[in-house]
């Protein structure tokens, strides 16, 4: 099942993402989790969100996928145009708006908005640094339910 869910995903493509490589396994973990509440902190264009929620969308699967960003960028992606959230915006509302919803806000704002022990999965795409990576983990554990999964996307910098 997993060569075949995977090999045969097709979700959104942008060539600049460096979630490229990674879709499938958004996909094939998304089909096995069947998760009721996904988040994504740090959006950007949506490649690796949209991958989260196309899974959700070819499943028929009762996920409702939650993702946050302030739609500003940073010292890892560079500052971006407010078309980036434009873009974003409407790609979800034509593919994914009865599941997928957008929180513009930063990560500590956002959190308030989930009760503690909600989410079944998620992501922590936003700030790379290992200290902001830290901060996220702290202020979202509370939020994840006792047998749900957070993973992290972190730049690991040499001293």
């Amino acid at each position: 099942m997993f060569l075949q869910t995977a090999l045969n995903f097709k979700p959104r493509f942008n060539s600049s993402s460096a979630w490229h490589l990674h879709k499938a396994f958004a996909c094939e973990l998304i089909c096995r989790l069947k998760p009721q509440f996904f988040v994504e902190l740090g959006v950007h264009h949506g490649d690796s969100y949209f991958a989260f929620c196309q899974s959700v969308k070819e499943n028929n699967l009762p996920t409702i996928c939650y993702g946050v960003d302030h739609w500003q960028g940073d010292e890892h992606s560079g500052l971006y145009s407010k078309e980036v959230f434009e873009n974003v915006r409407s790609y979800n509302h034509i593919n994914y708006s009865h599941f997928s919803y957008l929180i513009k806000d930063n990560f500590d704002n956002a959190c308030k908005q989930f009760s503690d022990k909600s989410i079944d999965l998620c992501h922590i795409d936003g700030g790379h640094a290992l200290e902001t990576v830290e901060q996220d983990w702290l202020n979202w554990k509370p939020k994840i339910k006792s047998d749900g999964i957070i993973f992290f996307h972190v730049l690991l910098e040499k001293k």
